[in-house]
Parts: structure tokens; C-alpha cells; sequence
């Protein structure tokens, strides 16, 4: 990617309607070194990705697997982006690829994890996020996400001890401790579930999600309807 290149991504990103500046735009504008340039081109991606901003990040990591077609974070990326749109197959083959070039990167079991996880296979899913939360201990992303497929496989005290330890890495982390709630809601620890709840959600909701918990934990053939902020895994 040239510098030119990378200027009129900058200038055209900065113009559209849907686009929020990221910090990666600024250092990409000043970047001169090709290697630097890829580095902060992926960054960016990467920005777009988290955010769910799929549909920015879809040409522009197309266009980076051109200029570097064995980059593991790249395909990873571009699994993220496929899994996002319903692509499950699809998106197994760049976790598959990303691992064939670095069996060591988190990031790749993560995803891997998660496609396990859409084709219904839980304790799969299970394995490849542990997997990815012992090569990156910090990752809170890989330990929620370790939490939800345990949630999932009806785990429920492993999967609080997964979101417990996401949230010692990140204290604020919304979303992690609302899906907290839910386990802890499973379990019957209701005191646990509504502090989590209220961290995640605040007081009237807390409530309503508590209710949810125990509609999950009563349910035996019939589920209860899905709650208006349910347990989810991060991209």
C-alpha cells in the first residue's frame, strides 16, 4: 500500500456518513515506512472489525491479503467479517489458513471458536478458546468468549470463572458483566446476578434481565422468549 494509497483511504473514510474517526487514521496519515503502513492499515481493519463496522472493513482487508496473502491476522479479519455475514464455511477456511501459517496466534483459535460455536458444536468451541486463552492470558475477548461457550454448554460455574477473569483484565467491560448476570442468574445466586446486571445495565433493567435468568433456569421444554440485552460473545 503506498502512501498516496493510504492518504485517500484516510480522506475517503473520513468522509462517509457512517465513519468515526479512529486513532489509527491519524498515524497512518504520517506513516512513511511500508512496513509501519501495513502494521496501521491492519489496526484500522482491526478498528472496523470490533466496532461491527463489517462493511468498511470487507475491501479494505481484501486489498491488504493482495499485498500480504500469508498474514494470519489478516485472514483472521476477514473470517471475523464472513462469520458476520453468515458464512460459516467460509469463515472456517480463513481460521483453518491463518492457523496453517501460525499455530501459535490467539486470535485464529478465537475464531475458531466461535465457527465451532455456529455450527453447534459447543465443547469444540469450548477447546479452541481455552486454546486461545492460554497463548494470550490478556486477551478479554478470548476469555469472555471462553465464558459464553461454556454458558452455552450449560457450564455455568466455569463460565463465571471465564467472565470473572475477562473482568479483572477489563472492570468496565458492559457486556462481559451482564453476561456474568446470566450465569450467576443459572446458578441461583440472584444477589451476584443483579449486582452483575446492575453494573451492565443499571436498576429497571438489571431487574427485567434477572427475571430472564430465571425463566432460562425454570425452562425445560419450552424457552422463555430472548431478553433485550441476552449474553453474547465479542467479535
Amino acid at each position: 500500500m503506498t502512501r498516496a494509497a493510504a492518504l485517500a483511504l484516510v480522506t475517503a473514510l473520513s468522509g462517509c456518513i457512517t465513519h468515526t474517526a479512529t486513532r489509527e487514521e491519524p498515524q497512518l496519515r504520517a506513516a512513511t515506512n511500508p512496513v509501519e503502513m501495513r502494521a496501521l492499515r491492519a489496526d484500522l481493519i482491526e478498528t472496523y472489525v470490533r466496532s461491527g463496522a463489517v462493511e468498511l472493513a470487507a475491501p479494505l482487508v481484501r486489498e491488504a491479503l493482495r499485498d500480504e496473502p500469508k498474514s494470519a491476522r489478516l485472514l483472521v479479519l476477514l473470517g471475523a467479517i464472513l462469520l458476520d455475514r453468515g458464512l460459516v464455511g467460509q469463515a472456517q477456511e480463513q481460521a483453518r489458513a491463518a492457523l496453517a501459517f501460525d499455530d501459535t496466534y490467539a486470535a485464529a483459535y478465537a475464531l475458531q471458536g466461535r465457527v465451532e460455536q455456529r455450527r453447534g458444536r459447543p465443547e469444540a468451541a469450548i477447546i479452541a478458546h481455552q486454546r486461545a486463552t492460554e497463548l494470550q492470558v490478556g486477551c478479554v475477548r478470548c476469555w469472555n468468549n471462553l465464558g459464553y461457550s461454556l454458558f452455552l454448554a450449560g457450564r455455568d460455574r466455569e463460565a463465571v470463572t471465564a467472565y470473572e477473569t475477562a473482568l479483572k483484565l477489563d472492570p468496565n467491560a458492559r457486556t462481559i458483566y451482564n453476561n456474568l448476570g446470566f450465569a450467576y442468574g443459572r446458578l441461583g445466586d440472584d444477589r451476584a446476578a443483579l449486582s452483575a446486571f446492575r453494573q451492565a445495565l443499571g436498576e429497571a433493567d438489571a431487574a427485567k434481565n434477572l427475571e430472564l435468568a430465571h425463566a432460562l433456569r425454570s425452562a425445560v421444554a419450552t424457552p422463555p422468549p430472548p431478553p433485550p440485552h441476552p449474553p453474547k460473545e465479542l467479535p
